[in-house]
C-alpha cells in the first residue's frame, strides 16, 4: 500500500502523463478545457485513488480538489456500488475500456447525485498507470424515466378502466398491447390479440376502408372512422365507431384505437331509417301539394308584381313628362322675358336718341309728321313690355342712353363730342351720370366693359 505523500506524488506524475502527447501549449490549456466541459472528469492512480478531477466534480460533491487526492473512490461511493464500481476499476487496471454503468453517491450536501460512468485506462509506455473516467449526472433523465415510468402505470390503469375496447398497433398495425374490454370485443385472449395485425380484426369488406383510415391516421396523427366493423372470433361482424390517435408508448410512437360497440346504435339505426322512410313518403306527398300551391301563388304574385310594376314605369314616365314641360315653359319664359329686354334696350338705345335728335331739326309738317306717327307707333310697340324693363336702362336720359351707347362701340369720348356737337366735358359729364344711375361710380370698371356685359 502506498502512502499518502506518494499518491500525492503520483497525482502529480499522471497530470503530465495526461498531456504527454500533446504539445507544451495543449498541455498548459488542456485543465482549463477540462474545467469547461459539462461532465465530471477525473483520474485514479492504480490503487484506485484520485489524482485528478475538474472543476464539475468539485462542485458537484462539493469537495474540493486537494482533498480529493487523499481520497479512494470507495470514499465518496455509497456502499450498495462498491462491487459493480470495483469490478469495473479491475477490468480497466486489465488493459480493457470499462463497460459502462450508473452508481449514486450523496455529497456533502446530502443531496444524492445519480451519474453514468464512462472509463477507460491510461497509458505510459505501454503499461496501464491509472484510469481516466467521465462522470455525466443524469438526474434528469433519472426523473424523466421516473415519471415515464409512472404515466405509464397510470396509463394502464387507464387503459383496463375505459369503457370501451383500447388496442395499440405500431406503424405496420402489428397489436403491442390490449386490454379487458378487446378481449371481450374481439372474443380473443390479450395473448393471441398480441400475435395478430389490425386487418385481421376486420371483415374482408371492410378492410380497404380501415387501411385508409389507418395511413392517414399516421400521416395527421388523429382521425375517425364511423360505422366501421370488425370481426370477432366466432365469425360475427360488430358495428363500431373507432377513435385513434398517434401516442408515445414505451418510448415509441404507436396508435391508440378505441373501439365503441355500435350494436344497439346500428338497430336503433335501422329502426329510425324505417320510420323515417314511412315518414318521408308522407312528406313527399304533402310536399307535391303544398309545392302546388306554392307554383299558383306564385305566378298569382308575378303577374300582381308585373301589374305593379308597368304602373309603376307609367307613372314615372309622366312625371318625367311633366317634369320636362315645366323646364319648357319656364325657359320659353325667360327666353321671351330675354326678348321684351332686348327689344326694349335696342328701342332705347339705338332709335331712340336719333329720334329725339331729329324732333330738334327744322323739318317741314309732312317729315314732321311721319316723325310724330314713327314715334307714336314705336311707343306702342313697346309699351307692353316697357315696365319689366330693369330700372338700370329705364332711368337714362335718351341723351346718356346714346352717349351709353356709343360708349359701348368702343368710340372715344372726343369723337363722341364731335358727333354729338357738344364739348368734350359735356360727354364726361354725361358718363359721370351714366356710372352713378347704374351703380358703379365708386367701381373701378371699365364703363365701356360694363356696357357690353348688358343686355
Amino acid at each position: 500500500m502506498k502512502t499518502k505523500l506518494e499518491t500525492g506524488q503520483k497525482s502529480m506524475n499522471t497530470r503530465t502523463k495526461l498531456s504527454a502527447d500533446t504539445d507544451e501549449e495543449t498541455a498548459k490549456n488542456y485543465p482549463r478545457i477540462l474545467d469547461n466541459i459539462s461532465d465530471g472528469v477525473y483520474a485514479l492512480n492504480t490503487d484506485g485513488y484520485f489524482t485528478y478531477v475538474n472543476k464539475v466534480i468539485e462542485e458537484r460533491s462539493g469537495i474540493p480538489a486537494e482533498r480529493f487526492y487523499h481520497l479512494h473512490f470507495f470514499d465518496i461511493l455509497n456502499p450498495e456500488y462498491h462491487d459493480l464500481a470495483n469490478n469495473n476499476f479491475q477490468r480497466v487496471m486489465r488493459g480493457e475500456d470499462g463497460i459502462p454503468y450508473e452508481l449514486a453517491y450523496t455529497n456533502i450536501y446530502g443531496e444524492l447525485q445519480n451519474i453514468e460512468i464512462h472509463s477507460r485506462p491510461i497509458r505510459e509506455e505501454g503499461k496501464v498507470v491509472g484510469l481516466l473516467g467521465m462522470a455525466r449526472n443524469i438526474a434528469e433523465r433519472k426523473r424523466a424515466e421516473d415519471a415515464l415510468k409512472k404515466s405509464e402505470e397510470k396509463y394502464r390503469a387507464i387503459l383496463e378502466n375505459s369503457s370501451d375496447a383500447i388496442i395499440l398497433a405500431d406503424k405496420k398495425g402489428n397489436v403491442l398491447e390490449a386490454n379487458n374490454r378487446a378481449e371481450g370485443l374481439f372474443g380473443y385472449k390479450r395473448k393471441e390479440l398480441l400475435q395478430m395485425n389490425y386487418t385481421e380484426l376486420h371483415p374482408a369488406s371492410e378492410k380497404k376502408r380501415t387501411i385508409e383510415a389507418f395511413k392517414k391516421i399516421l400521416k395527421q396523427g388523429a382521425g375517425v372512422l364511423y360505422d366501421g366493423a370488425i370481426l370477432r372470433k366466432d365469425g360475427r361482424v360488430v358495428y363500431v365507431d373507432i377513435t385513434a390517435s398517434v401516442i408515445e408508448y414505451d418510448g415509441t410512437k404507436v396508435i391508440q384505437g378505441s373501439f365503441r360497440d355500435m350494436s344497439d346504435k346500428m338497430h336503433a339505426k335501422e329502426i329510425l331509417e324505417q320510420t323515417v322512410r314511412k315518414r318521408t313518403i308522407e312528406l313527399f306527398q304533402k310536399n307535391t301539394q303544398l309545392i302546388n300551391e306554392i307554383r299558383e301563388r306564385k305566378r298569382a304574385e308575378t303577374a300582381l308584381r308585373k301589374k305593379s310594376k308597368d304602373l309603376h314605369l307609367h307613372s314615372k314616365k309622366l312625371e318625367e313628362l311633366n317634369a320636362a314641360l315645366k323646364v319648357l315653359l319656364r325657359q320659353r319664359e325667360e327666353d321671351k322675358t330675354e326678348l321684351e329686354e332686348k327689344v326694349l334696350a335696342n328701342v332705347k338705345l339705338l332709335l331712340s336718341p336719333h329720334l329725339e335728335t331729329l324732333k330738334k331739326k327744322k323739318l317741314d309738317p309732312e317729315s314732321g309728321t311721319l316723325l310724330d306717327i314713327l314715334d307714336s307707333n314705336l311707343k306702342d310697340i313697346i309699351s307692353p313690355f316697357s315696365r319689366k324693363l330693369s330700372s338700370k336702362y329705364l332711368n337714362l336720359t335718351p341723351t346718356e342712353i346714346r352717349v351709353a351707347n356709343l360708349i359701348r362701340e368702343g368710340i372715344s369720348t372726343k369723337d363722341i363730342a364731335r358727333l354729338m356737337k357738344v364739348s368734350a366735358n359735356a360727354v364726361n359729364h354725361h358718363r359721370h351720370h351714366i356710372r352713378e344711375k347704374l351703380g358703379i361710380l365708386s367701381q373701378k370698371v371699365n364703363l365701356s366693359s360694363y356696357l357690353s356685359t348688358l343686355p
